[in-house]
C-alpha cells in the first residue's frame, strides 16, 4: 500500500494506488510529524494522553475496590497457589469488564481529529464512559458499537497483555537472577 499526505491544510494520511510519495521507512514520516507540529502544535502528538492516564488510574481504583470486598488477591508471586492465581485472573477480568466503557471513550478521544471536532475536556472521558455504561444494550450515536459487544474483546485483549507482561517480567527476573549468581560465583 502507498500512503500520501492528501492536503497541506488537512492532516489526513490516505492509501492511494497512484501515490507519488512512499513511506517505506519510519524515518520518512518525520517531515509529516514536523508538519503536524507546525500546524496544530505539540499537543496533537499527545492527544488523549490525559484520558489514557485517567483510565489507568480508574483501573487501579476499581481493582483496589474489588479486592476490598472479595477475597481475590491483588498481587501474586511465583509461589502462589493455583487457586490464588485463578482468583487474581478473575479480578483482572472483572476490572477490565467494568472499565470497558471508559476505555472505549478514551480510545475515541485519542484517535479523533482535532480539526473535525471540539477539543475534549479533561473529564469528558468520565462523561462519555458513563453515557456508554447507561446505554449498555444500545448505542446512542449512529454507528457506535454497544458496550456489551466490546466487553469480551476488551477483557481478552487486556488479559493477554497482562499475561504476556507477567511472562516477560518472570523471564527477565530469572535471567537477571542467574547472571547475578554467576557473577557472584566468579568473584
Amino acid at each position: 500500500h502507498k500512503m500520501k499526505l492528501v492536503s497541506p491544510t488537512v492532516n489526513v494520511v490516505q492509501i492511494q494506488n497512484n501515490s507519488t510519495r512512499y513511506h517505506l521507512f519510519p524515518v520518512t514520516l518525520l517531515p509529516v510529524i514536523v508538519h503536524l507540529h507546525r500546524r496544530q502544535g505539540v499537543t496533537t502528538l499527545w492527544k488523549g494522553l490525559g484520558s489514557v492516564l485517567m483510565v489507568r488510574g480508574m483501573t487501579l481504583a476499581v481493582e483496589d475496590l474489588i479486592t476490598k470486598f472479595t477475597p481475590w488477591p491483588k498481587d501474586i508471586s511465583w509461589h502462589s497457589s493455583l487457586k490464588s492465581f485463578g482468583q487474581h485472573i478473575l479480578l483482572k477480568c472483572t476490572t477490565l469488564a467494568i472499565i470497558t466503557p471508559f476505555y472505549s471513550a478514551s480510545l475515541v478521544e485519542t484517535v479523533q481529529s482535532d480539526i473535525a471536532s471540539e477539543k475534549p475536556g479533561i473529564f469528558d472521558v468520565f462523561k462519555d464512559g458513563v453515557c456508554r455504561l447507561v446505554n449498555w444494550g444500545s448505542s446512542q450515536k449512529g454507528r457506535m458499537l454497544p458496550v456489551w459487544a466490546l466487553v469480551v474483546p476488551t477483557v481478552f485483549h487486556g488479559l493477554l497483555k497482562y499475561l504476556f507482561s507477567l511472562v516477560v517480567r518472570g523471564v527477565t527476573s530469572r535471567i537477571l537472577h542467574i547472571n547475578q549468581r554467576h557473577k557472584q560465583e566468579r568473584q
